[in-house]
């Protein structure tokens, strides 16, 4: 059996690409190096959409997850097996901050134009200070109080009386002003830790007095002391320790709770960033874990990715866009036009003051800094005031002018402004229209850490939801560009001197992390090896009147019997060809693989459990035939289950060269 198999590989019934933990419903598929015997928290399914997060915080989380990602060792998550959601907010004061959501945590990017090789560049929102505070900061001085959070901290999210964020909070030193302000703790290095922290927040000083859990460290941030088994599971994280959990907040305390239906005591600590929990009943790896502190604070937010996945774009690339695309269809009233009023009133910052009497994300009259409850008051008043007028610019007048004069210069040039911002947030989310590239020169520029793997997850979430061009296609060569104006899924040529390329545009200059370039072009690092041309030279641009068309070569003449035909499916783009090349090089020195195995010379790799790595089908789909190699296995507890789904499962580059992104149907034949 794999040792990697099963944890990021994903299917594609028809057009949506979705994890095995969806497809068999309600119950988590188990994988390796994701789950505990027992765990503290439950386990929250993986997104059904690749998101191109920025490659720092992609980098941030693979750091310290990676080797669970690839199966190498069994431990519980630090934030957890995929990011769940990706969202941009506008910090007053500072600027933009990009974020992705894990289970465990949120990573922030706070100022984009920092540095990126500071630990601190992509770093771990303090999301559990918020939670245990009740409040939302807005920024370093301004805080809005929401209810509290009253969500289990470790345990089961339906037992009758847990500790919660809100029971922790009254017993935590925070920035708030409304704090309680609890001071500093006593020093007690090597103290055994034996206070028990009862629901409704009584702490009994001897309450497990039997425990032999010490205190291994003091922080003297806050002044708290800090349990050895926390000090020792931080100091696995190296440098990565304090932007992935921040300053103690709490003291350590042993609570009772509900795991999976039975009742255990564990011990619990707050942190900035995260609540560390631990079990001595648990095998040594699985003692220390994370809460889900990112579903903990989403939930507790109500912050949801939309349904349907154009909106679900919209609300991951522009300023609160959860909240407003919520707020909207909650409302009835198109999110777009939502979001265009936000562009105009406050380019996304929630303490915005335009004047007017206008305030906030929305410029809702009224002080209201709280974004989700300004978007909510925004969408109420444009519903009553559709239900008076179908037309959308009175509408948009009215919402200005308030009582005041509709036909005013600035009520006119709002209005104006948000009709046009509109059209332009529906014409990027909409259904593109190829582009065209007048021949000329533009300045090459590289974003740093954007590579092939990137280009190609945004790509495919372009495709997701409509963004790319029909029967976009990823580059074989990695070759992929972004220019103003560009469509994901268009050919654009480069060139420099006597070297020229076409790359497919994979991305939107200044959307997921994508700095814009305008005037000039972006082009992945094998583009730029391609061409030859470091970053800032001058290349020649222009849009390819017909693709090129590169020829798949026929298979070798070899004789083959039918096995099955239906539905195929696909590991992540991330499992590329080196991967396979080596995955299939474990499966020998395992003695799994057939004598004479070779490495695929396309890179074409497939899975069936009938077939051993190393030997070779030929598959057959959409007018393509090509011939594969077994580069991994399928265990065998879930073999009945592939059966009934799938007539072969392929690597990325396989699925992509049978064309089976339009149509999903693939013929099998065992090469004799």
């Amino acid at each position: 059996m794999s040792r990697f198999r099963f944890n990021r590989v994903v299917t594609v019934p028809l057009v949506a690409i979705t994890v095995f933990a969806l497809i068999l419903g309600s119950t988590p598929f188990k994988a390796l190096g994701q789950e505990s015997p027992s765990r503290l928290t439950a386990q929250i399914a993986v997104p059904t959409t690749p998101l191109p997060i920025d490659p720092t915080i992609d980098g941030a989380w693979r750091a310290v997850d990676g080797a669970n990602l690839g199966g190498a060792i069994q431990r519980p998550w630090v934030w957890g097996p995929a990011p769940l959601a990706m969202t941009v907010d506008h910090v007053p004061g500072v600027g933009e901050r990009r974020s992705a959501w894990f289970d465990k945590g949120r990573i922030d990017i706070n100022d984009p134009n920092g540095d990126r090789s500071s630990i601190w560049y992509a770093a771990g929102a303090p999301l559990v200070t918020e939670l245990l505070a009740g409040a939302i900061r807005i920024n370093e001085q301004i805080w809005v109080a929401r209810d509290d959070a009253l969500i289990p901290v470790a345990g089961d999210m339906d037992q009758p009386s847990p500790v919660t964020y809100a029971t922790l909070g009254t017993l935590a030193t925070l920035p708030t002003a409304a704090s309680a302000g609890v001071g500093p703790s006593e020093q007690a290095i090597g103290s055994r830790v034996t206070t028990l922290l009862e629901p409704s927040g009584t702490l009994l000083l001897d309450g497990v007095s039997q425990a032999t859990v010490t205190i291994g460290a003091y922080d003297t941030v806050a002044g708290h002391n800090v349990a050895q088994p926390f000090v020792d599971w931080m100091v696995t994280l190296g440098d990565a320790a304090l932007p992935t959990v921040g300053q103690a907040l709490t003291e350590p305390y042993w609570i009772d709770t509900v795991i999976g239906g039975e009742n255990r005591r564990v011990l619990v600590q707050a942190f900035e960033r995260r609540v560390l929990s631990f079990d001595p009943a648990q095998p040594g790896p699985w003692q220390v874990e994370s809460a889900n502190s990112g579903v903990h604070y989403r939930l507790w937010r109500g912050l949801q990715r939309p349904e349907d996945a154009r909106l679900d774009a919209l609300a991951s690339t522009i300023p609160f866009g959860e909240e407003i695309v919520a707020a909207a269809t909650a409302s009835g009233q198109d999110p777009f036009l939502l979001a265009a009023i936000a562009k105009v009133m406050s380019d996304g910052n929630p303490l915005a003051d335009p004047g007017s009497g206008h305030r906030g994300l929305l410029g809702v009259r009224g002080e209201i800094n709280d974004p989700a409850a300004n978007a909510s008051a925004a969408a109420a008043i444009l519903a009553g005031l559709s239900a008076g007028s179908p037309d959308t610019r009175s509408m948009l007048a009215r919402y200005y002018a308030g009582n005041g004069d509709v036909t005013s210069s600035p009520a006119i040039a709002f209005v104006d402004a948000v009709m046009a911002t509109q059209s332009a947030l529906v014409t990027t989310f909409g259904t593109p229209v190829a582009f065209t590239v007048s021949p000329g020169d533009a300045t090459l520029g590289l974003a740093p850490g954007y590579d092939e793997a990137w280009w190609a997850r945004s790509l495919s979430w372009y495709t997701s939801w409509g963004g790319a061009l029909e029967n976009a296609e990823a580059s074989a060569g990695g070759y992929y560009c972004a220019l103003d104006g560009a469509v994901p899924g268009d050919r654009v040529r480069v060139s420099s001197g006597d070297q020229s390329i076409e790359c497919i545009v994979g991305a939107r200059v200044g959307v997921a992390g994508l700095p814009g370039n305008p005037g000039g072009i972006l082009v992945s690092p094998a583009a730029a090896t391609a061409l030859g041309v470091e970053p800032g030279t001058s290349v020649g641009v222009n849009r390819p009147v017909q693709p090129e068309v590169v020829p798949i070569p026929e298979p070798a003449a070899q004789s083959a019997a039918f096995r099955a035909s239906g539905p195929a499916a696909y590991y992540d783009p991330d499992y590329d060809r080196a991967w396979w090349d080596r995955t299939v090089g474990l499966h020998a020195s395992w003695g799994n693989a057939v004598a004479g195995w070779q490495v695929d010379p396309n890179g074409y790799y497939c899975v069936h459990p009938d077939f051993a790595p190393g030997q070779r089908l030929r598959l057959s789909a959409n007018g393509v035939t090509l011939d594969c190699t077994i580069g991994d296995s399928v265990r065998l507890e879930d073999q009945a289950m592939w059966r009934s789904r799938w007539a072969v499962e392929l690597s990325w580059d396989t699925f992509q060269a049978l064309g089976l992104a339009a149509n999903n149907s693939v013929e099998v034949f065992a090469l004799r």
